[in-house]
């Protein structure tokens, strides 16, 4: 990738979050259950591209405030999506992704004890994070189902190397 592609990148995820800005206010709301349908699916995208964007550029907050974030109180009610993947990301794991990166942003404004009682609880939830278990329709192509199971241990394994990498824990 070029740096002239890396900034057509940036430059569209900069319009998108002035689109998100503009329709749906600062920090907007968004409840992973009521968009995991196919009419939001843009919006799904953009999400999972703003969270990623907060994993590389270090220091930046989701331009989306998702309920139910770990490390902030119980999971959130479209936790039973965790399994839900887009590009092998998994829900649940794009959730943490999310949470640590606003912490690493919030984390010098808040106690000491704040900070690490929200990294147990990112930390936690990466490792009790499991593949959904296979329905017999997937254990007919155990290749597939293979190749499914350890994309999604990959990502995992980055979601402890992202938080550890911010030294939050």
């Amino acid at each position: 990738m070029t740096s002239s592609d890396l900034n057509s990148n940036l430059h569209s995820l900069l319009v998108g979050e002035f689109f998100v800005r503009e329709a749906l206010g600062t920090n907007p709301r968004l409840d992973v259950a009521t968009i995991a349908d196919p009419s939001t699916v843009s919006l799904w995208a953009f999400a999972y591209a703003d969270v990623l964007r907060t994993v590389c550029l270090p220091r930046q907050r989701c331009l989306f405030d998702f309920a139910g974030l770990p490390g902030n109180g119980p999971p959130s009610p479209g936790y039973e999506l965790q399994n839900f993947t887009h590009i092998g990301l998994p829900v649940g794991l794009l959730l943490c992704f999310a949470a640590s990166s606003n912490l690493a942003v919030d984390s010098p404004g808040m106690t000491p004890d704040a900070v690490r009682l929200k990294a147990q609880g990112i930390e936690e939830w990466i490792r009790d994070w499991r593949p959904a278990v296979p329905d017999l329709g997937t254990l007919l192509d155990s290749s597939a189902y293979i190749d499914q199971t350890t994309t999604q241990e990959m990502w995992r394994q980055v979601g402890f190397l992202t938080f550890h990498s911010l030294n939050l824990s």
